[in-house]
C-alpha cells in the first residue's frame, strides 16, 4: 500500500477510530515485555538470632512475701510501674539471702543506701524490672557490705531485752480488704492517720502486722532477733 493510499484511508477514518489507532500504536510495543514472566526473588538467609533466656521476675505479691519470708521488716514498700522502692530494717544473713535471690532474677538494683549497726542493716533501694538481664551483681553489692556478723557470746546472749513502750493510740477505723486502719495518737484525738499493714505507725517503733475485723496486731522493731515484742490492740 503506497503512502497516498494511507493518507487518504487515514483521513476516511472518524475522530474516535483515529484515537484508537494512536493508542493502540502506542501499547503494541510493550506487550512482550508486560506478559514475559517475572524474574524469581532473590532470597538471602538471615543468621539465626540466639535465643534469648528469660529470667525469673517475680511479681508485687512475690517481692513482698519474699520480704516477709526472710524477715525483712517493712518499713515503706511503694509498687511502680518499673518496680519497687523500699525502705526495710534486718539482720544481715536476712538481707544477704534476699538479695541472692534477687541476683537470680531479672530485678536490677538500681539505687540503695545502707547502713549497718551490730549485725544489722537498714536503707532504703529501688529495685526496677530489666527482663533478660541479670540482677545485681552480688560480689559486687557483697564488697559494699561490711563482713558477717560474729557469733554472739553467751553473755551477749544473756543480757536481757528492752521493753519498748506500747504506743498510745486510738483505732478509729479499720479496713481489712483494703489493708490500712486509720489511727489517732490519745494526745491529739482530731489528728488522724493513714497507716497500711507492714507500715509502721507514725512516730512509734512498732509496725502494723496484721489487721482483723475488730482488732489490729503490731510488733516492735528490734536490734535482737531474740528481741520480739507483739500485741493486739482492739478498736475502742
Amino acid at each position: 500500500m503506497s503512502l497516498n493510499s494511507l493518507r487518504l484511508y487515514w483521513t476516511q477514518l472518524s475522530s474516535l477510530q483515529r484515537r484508537a489507532g494512536i493508542l493502540l500504536f502506542c501499547i503494541l510495543p510493550w506487550l512482550p515485555w508486560y506478559w514475559a514472566p517475572a524474574p524469581a526473588p532473590t532470597v538471602t538467609k538471615m543468621p539465626a538470632e540466639p535465643a534469648v533466656q528469660t529470667l525469673p521476675l517475680f511479681s508485687d505479691n512475690q517481692l513482698q512475701n519474699m520480704l516477709q519470708q526472710h524477715d525483712i521488716q517493712i518499713q515503706q514498700l511503694i509498687f511502680q510501674s518499673h518496680g519497687i522502692q523500699l525502705r526495710f530494717s534486718s539482720h544481715w544473713s536476712n538481707f544477704h539471702a534476699w538479695l541472692k535471690a534477687i541476683a537470680e532474677s531479672s530485678h536490677q538494683l538500681y539505687f540503695y543506701q545502707l547502713q549497718t549497726n551490730e549485725g544489722n542493716i537498714s536503707g532504703q533501694l529501688t529495685l526496677n524490672r530489666a527482663r533478660y538481664q541479670r540482677g545485681p551483681d552480688l560480689a559486687h553489692i557483697e564488697s559494699l557490705l561490711p563482713p558477717p556478723p560474729e557469733q554472739h557470746t553467751a553473755a551477749q546472749e544473756e543480757t536481757p531485752c528492752l521493753q519498748t513502750p506500747i504506743p498510745a493510740i486510738q483505732i478509729r477505723a479499720i479496713w481489712p480488704q483494703r489493708n490500712y486502719v486509720v489511727l489517732s495518737k490519745s494526745a491529739q484525738p482530731t489528728s488522724l492517720q493513714r497507716v497500711y499493714i507492714q507500715h509502721l505507725l507514725p512516730g512509734e517503733r512498732w509496725r502494723l502486722t496484721a489487721i482483723n475485723e475488730k482488732s489490729i496486731e503490731i510488733s516492735a522493731l528490734s536490734s535482737h532477733l531474740s528481741c520480739s515484742q507483739q500485741r493486739q490492740l482492739s478498736m475502742n
